[in-house]
């Protein structure tokens, strides 16, 4: 049986914190997929067994995660957490950057101007 649990993460709204999530999960046992959806900020984990280990790693990023819903679903996801098991070069490069330049605009910095 495969668990599907929702959370709400107030303050996951770019790529940056998405590969933050991501990190935070890879490696857990019995994650099968994982879907987001940014602009509501949701995370949506299919899996198996229960959600407090998901919940544990996801509090400890300070993203504000809270665990919406669990339930067991028939079947397994059709989408795979990691697809082969890792990003592709090209997907990580874009994630690294995009992390970058989200940091920077939360701390602060700013395009000089000319």
């Amino acid at each position: 049986m495969t668990t599907l649990s929702r959370f709400h993460v107030p303050q996951m709204d770019c790529a940056a914190e998405e590969q933050m999530v991501r990190d935070a999960l890879d490696g857990m046992e019995g994650i099968q997929a994982l879907r987001f959806d940014l602009p509501a900020r949701r995370l949506a984990v299919h899996h198996e067994g229960k959600a407090a280990p998901l919940a544990d790693r996801l509090e400890k990023l300070g993203l504000g995660a809270v665990l919406e819903a669990s339930e067991e679903t028939a079947g397994n996801a059709t989408t795979p957490a990691h697809g082969d098991g890792r990003m592709s070069h090209a997907w990580r490069l874009f994630h690294v950057t995009a992390k970058a330049v989200c940091t920077c605009g939360r701390v602060g910095f700013s395009r000089p101007t000319t």
